[in-house]
């Protein structure tokens, strides 16, 4: 089986690991999330897909770190990309209201059981 994981969750999983800067070190958890569902994908299924539009100049850096049997790089047609993105839109905005509520841990807990994450 194989799974989708967007650029935007790798670029989480380079902070996490160090491999990138973290700007805002009060995102370490949402990279720590990332990170979780990286290796529950790469463990779990058989086939990882990351499609292959990231930014042009840092394109091959991420194969390089990525480079292994079961992950491989796609184009995706933009047609079912823009599908994606309003999917994932309409996630963030409850992630976001999440993160910023931060304070009541077990309503950012909550969110996360919304969308299984």
């Amino acid at each position: 089986m194989a799974t989708l994981i967007d650029n935007s969750t790798i670029s989480s999983v380079q902070r996490a690991l160090g491999f990138v800067p973290i700007s805002e070190p009060n995102l370490l958890d949402m990279e720590h999330v990332a990170l979780g569902r990286f290796v529950e994908a790469f463990l779990l299924h058989d086939q990882l897909v990351v499609p292959d539009n990231y930014k042009e100049e840092f394109s091959k850096q991420r194969k390089d770190l990525l480079e292994h049997p079961s992950v491989s790089f796609a184009q995706i047609p933009s047609q079912k990309d823009r599908e994606y993105i309003e999917t994932a839109s309409g996630l963030s905005e409850t992630w976001t209201e999440a993160f910023q509520a931060q304070k009541d841990s077990g309503l950012f807990s909550h969110y996360f059981q919304q969308v299984q994450a």
